[in-house]
């Protein structure tokens, strides 16, 4: 089964990004478009030159 929790109080960072991209697992690669956004959100935080830590805009 597939689960997302969404969690509105906390402020998220880069760091929670990549972390959250790296757990996904995905075999037969339906979640491939979702994956593949996620990564190109990262792609744009170090574009930006987010820091490691810093609060997502």
């Amino acid at each position: 089964s597939f689960k997302v929790r969404v969690c509105l109080e906390n402020s998220y960072t880069k760091r929670d990004v990549l972390s959250t991209i790296a757990k996904l697992f995905d075999p037969i690669g339906l979640m491939a478009p979702v994956i593949a956004k996620a990564k190109i959100f990262l792609q744009r935080l170090w574009r930006i030159k987010m820091a490691w830590n810093g609060s997502l805009p």
